[in-house]
């Protein structure tokens, strides 16, 4: 492309208006037209009171071309002033015309048909819409070009603006200020099977920022000063993207109330955001760096425009505890039974088994090593222990899981009540061909399980002693519960 100077760009206009109109002695009528580029800080592409006309981009000077379609020649063109209002540009009567707007210089004459003019904006510039006339006349689709057939003096006017900037954000958190119980009208979305803990985004923990844990950012037209668009101020935050192992909740209020973040149908919009209406969940065994939790989410400004989406991570000190599903106590005579599973492992390095028969003084009775590898899983992972030697009366329980970097957290403590008498007998243990129960009261329900919690035989005892066939049993560990209506009791027995 280069330059020309005027005289040629009229001769130029001059030819390319004469081209292509028949020599019928028919008048063609000339009109004159000007365009009018502002910043559309609202997006309603109507130029408001304080809404400056732009003749530049930064550093990028704007330019509109007049196309005709018919030909596909640039029949008139203008550079914009600062005032934002260009020359006037002429027109004949007839053809359909498309106006661009442009920061890249070409001459007239030029043919768009293989390379149609370039109406990308400068980087963190947007077109917001274009029309000529009333605001009603905009069309629908906002990319600096306007179609239109016919004369009259009526203005172009292109809108533009600047996108608006979210702030990314990495936060620090002990993983002990997340919690188990959710803020009053949030639901609490932890189960056994999939357990979760949460943390209110106004949490003092999410600190380091001057807007501490609340979504924040800038825009050149609404919020210019830095991280201005935050918490009450009406602003748009858009998510964009959940991490694995992250959930949201947002309390709109009123009637729509609390709603998960969402994001089958795209970004999931929260007008007019409030920190304290944000709730993060992350799940159990997650949070540690490797597996942060966190989101996306961008700014959308008053024009509607959403800027890049940046990060909000929130990395723990330590994995969110080990996910025990489940833990009990069960025994009879001399044995007391241990089981307990866990759902996800991080950083585990096992689980030391402590007994008390005071609630006070807890006494270590054996260690279990993590099942995963390396104190890492995300599955189901199922432990025993058996305690040979319990006191008579009440034995107390409890699990401290122990991690790597020496942290501990203890369970829930269970109860295990022996009575004095007839110790309920099994043999041979290990078991070849066959199991021999004596001792019991023959109201028992004796039930066989396999190690991973299957049901293999069921029998009630007809009398104090049982036979329990084990000659088709595999090589392995297996649990047999005797069940009274007082109690039960679990036995372990090995098949060689």
């Amino acid at each position: 492309m280069h330059k020309l100077n005027p005289l040629p760009i009229r001769l130029a206009l001059v030819l390319v208006l004469l081209a292509g109109i028949p020599c019928t002695g028919t008048a063609q009528v000339v009109s004159s037209v000007s365009a009018s580029v502002f910043n559309d800080a609202n997006g309603n592409v109507t130029k408001d009171g304080s809404e400056p006309g732009l003749g530049t981009t930064g550093s990028s000077r704007l330019y509109v071309y007049i196309v005709r379609n018919s030909t596909t020649l640039i029949v008139d063109s203008a550079h914009i002033p600062s005032s934002g209002l260009s020359k006037s540009m002429s027109l004949i009567s007839g053809p359909s015309y498309t106006i661009s707007l442009s920061t890249v210089q070409y001459a007239i004459g030029t043919n768009v048909s293989s390379t149609p003019i370039d109406r990308t904006l400068p980087s963190g510039w947007y077109h917001t819409g274009e029309r000529r006339g009333t605001a009603a006349s905009a069309d629908a689709t906002p990319d600096g070009a306007f179609t239109f057939s016919g004369l009259g003096t009526s203005p172009f006017w292109f809108g533009i603006q600047r996108g608006p900037a979210a702030d990314a954000k990495a936060y620090l958190v002990s993983n002990t200020a997340f919690s188990t119980t959710p803020p009053a009208g949030f639901p609490d979305i932890s189960s056994p099977s999939d357990p979760w803990m949460l943390i209110p985004m106004n949490d003092p923990a999410l600190s380091g920022y001057t807007t501490s844990g609340s979504l924040s950012g800038s825009d050149p037209e609404d919020c210019p000063l830095a991280s201005s668009c935050n918490t009450g101020t009406g602003t748009t935050f858009m998510i964009d993207s959940l991490y694995d192992d992250t959930r949201l909740f947002y309390d709109f209020g009123g009637t729509t109330g609390v709603q998960e973040v969402d994001l089958s149908s795209g970004p999931f919009a929260i007008a007019d955001f409030r920190v304290n209406n944000m709730v993060i969940w992350g799940r159990k065994g997650a949070g540690a760096t490797g597996r942060e939790l966190g989101f996306t989410y961008a700014l959308r400004d008053a024009a509607g425009t959403s800027g890049t989406a940046v990060a909000y991570t929130i990395t723990t000190t330590a994995p969110l505890p080990v996910a025990l599903l489940h833990f009990n106590a069960s025994g009879s005579g001399q044995q007391v039974v241990l089981d307990w599973a866990t759902a996800s492992e991080q950083n585990n390095k096992g689980f030391e088994i402590e007994r008390s028969t005071d609630a006070r003084h807890w006494s270590s009775q054996g260690f279990i090593s993590s099942k995963s590898t390396q104190g890492k899983s995300n599955i189901r992972l199922n432990y025993t222990y058996s305690d040979q030697t319990p006191e008579q009366g009440r034995n107390l329980y409890r699990l401290k899981q122990v991690d790597y970097d020496g942290r501990m957290t203890h369970s829930p403590v269970r109860v295990v009540h022996l009575s004095p008498g007839s110790q309920v007998c099994l043999f041979p243990n290990p078991a070849s061909e066959q199991l021999f129960i004596s001792n019991m009261q023959g109201v028992e329900q004796i039930a066989v399980y396999d190690a991973n919690g299957r049901l293999l035989y069921r029998q009630k005892a007809a009398g104090d002693n049982a036979i329990i066939p084990f000659q088709h049993m595999n090589k392995g560990t297996y649990y047999i519960h005797l069940i009274r209506e007082n109690g039960a009791a679990l036995h372990t027995i090995m098949k060689q």
